[in-house]
């Protein structure tokens, strides 16, 4: 993943494939919104807040369908957030 050319850019106006000098291990989403591409009239996140600093260690726990693996794939930057 370290090494991988991501087509979705961190943050928008960034150089393509650009990658950090170091990597700190802090993950933080803010008022996270987003509906897939093929579905766009069904809202999976809907201002999803949360925070991991380095060190610590976290478990997603959730009925199906409320956003688990979804969430793991913004972090993998396979979609772009509608917001947040």
């Amino acid at each position: 993943m370290l090494t991988s050319k991501p087509k979705i850019e961190p943050k928008p106006g960034d150089a393509p494939g650009e990658q950090p000098e170091r990597f700190k291990g802090h993950i933080k989403f803010e008022d996270v919104e987003f509906t897939f591409p093929s579905e766009p009239h069904k809202q999976i996140l809907h201002g999803v807040s949360w925070e991991v600093k380095p060190g610590e260690k976290v478990a997603f726990v959730g009925a199906t369908g409320c956003g688990k693996s979804t969430s793991i794939k913004l972090i993998e930057r396979f979609y772009q957030p509608n917001a947040g």
